[in-house]
């Protein structure tokens, strides 16, 4: 079985460097992201946990960007932050620039 070069198992433990640090990049500032519109919005991590339908402690993980979401997770943030899952991923907010790090 051929295996396409351009997508990763997930599961796969054997990620390279850059690989590794674009996952880090991305989960910090979505991280980033989350604590600026839920600060914006006058929100506890308690309120919007259990508007997202998520543990305090996931929320918790989410915003120090130690967290690697599933989707359904992400969604259900935005929608509870009333914002396109797009603004939580696509540009970081705290800094002013977008995920890939262009201003």
């Amino acid at each position: 079985m051929k295996v396409d070069r351009h997508f990763r198992d997930p599961h796969d433990t054997d990620m390279s460097d850059r690989a590794k640090r674009i996952s880090r990049h991305l989960a910090r500032s979505i991280a980033r992201n989350i604590t600026h519109f839920r600060r914006q919005q006058k929100m506890s991590q308690a309120e919007l946990a259990y508007e997202a339908d998520v543990s305090i402690s996931t929320l918790g993980r989410l915003e120090s960007g130690q967290a690697d979401p599933r989707m359904s997770t992400l969604e259900s943030v935005a929608a509870s932050l009333r914002v396109p899952l797009s603004e939580l991923v696509s540009r970081d907010w705290m800094a002013g620039k977008t995920a890939d790090g262009a201003e």
